[in-house]
């Protein structure tokens, strides 16, 4: 009997010994040891990480504003179902868990020689872009107090006339920025700082119409107004590791049919492909359409 004590003592001896040596869990630390600290980071791959985040942001704003004005198909019957909580989540995460901190880290690293010029330049302009759509999209959102978990771990939304000024103070950051670059490299404009301006003063001339000032909008020059300007990524063919292509090809050129489909008939229609111009096809649907409907009132 003392010999089963003695080792019942020793067991939680040895196991009060162990509890108490584990290492404690710092709850306050918010940097992940696994991630790379902005200062090591590769401001080249941080601006092609941004520049990805915004391509993300643009799609998912376009597809909601596409269903919204029926120019695509809006699977709910009515807004309310079809328009929830998630709508602009992935515009959200893009912009705070993207491009803001992605372009903190590369401010970090830009220093007095401003070596980074064209990198903020162009990221700005994307985010000042993004944070308009948002504002677009669902009105106040956070700004003064976002990416900042340390203070304002909830971070409060701010008006979304304030968000709008700040997206606009942000283009004109940009704009500094680009003449002190004159050039770069990107995923859009090749690194055409003189392109970029033009997307700078065309978000500029957007910002005043949505506010209210026409005459600001049409006095903006410098904007967007040839297909040259035109801002347009560019995607690979490249299958795997990574697929390169655009992403409804992806989802849709697959051996289990498509999602998102375009009539080839009305397309061919359209574009005068099969015969006849598009506008003689439209007005002969129209005639027909307005046949059957002179029918059916007859009968």
């Amino acid at each position: 009997m003392k010999r089963i004590f003695k080792y019942l003592m020793m067991t939680v001896i040895a196991a009060g010994t162990m509890f108490y040596s584990c290492e404690t869990t710092e709850l306050e630390d918010l940097a992940s040891p696994n991630a790379l600290s902005a200062d090591l980071a590769d401001a080249d791959l941080l601006l092609n990480s941004i520049q990805v985040s915004y391509l993300g942001a643009m799609q998912d704003m376009q597809y909601n504003g596409a269903a919204l004005g029926r120019i695509s198909y809006m699977s709910g019957r009515d807004y309310y179902n079809n328009f929830g909580s998630g709508t602009v989540s992935g515009a959200w995460g893009s912009l705070y868990s993207g491009m803001l901190p992605d372009i903190a880290a590369i401010e970090s690293q830009n220093g007095e020689d401003n070596l980074l010029a064209f990198h903020l330049g162009i990221s700005k302009a994307m985010a000042a872009h993004v944070m308009m759509g948002l504002v677009d999209s669902v009105g106040d959102i956070p700004f003064s107090q976002a990416n900042n978990p340390a203070e304002y771990p909830n971070p409060s939304v701010d008006d979304d006339a304030d968000v709008y000024a700040a997206a606009v103070a942000m283009l004109d950051e940009a704009e500094s920025y680009l003449n002190a670059a004159g050039g770069g490299d990107d995923l859009f404009y090749g690194g055409d700082a003189s392109k970029w301006m033009k997307f700078v003063n065309t978000l500029r001339m957007r910002a005043m119409l949505t506010t209210g000032d026409y005459a600001g909008a049409l006095a903006q020059g410098g904007v967007i107004d040839t297909a040259d300007a035109d801002m347009q990524f560019n995607y690979g063919t490249q299958e795997l590791q990574p697929d390169t292509r655009h992403p409804w090809y992806q989802s849709d050129y697959t051996t289990s049919g498509a999602n998102i489909y375009q009539s080839n008939w009305l397309m061919n229609t359209m574009l005068g492909d099969i015969g006849m111009s598009g506008t003689v096809h439209l007005l002969r649907i129209l005639e027909l359409e307005t046949k059957k409907t002179e029918l059916f009132k007859e009968q």
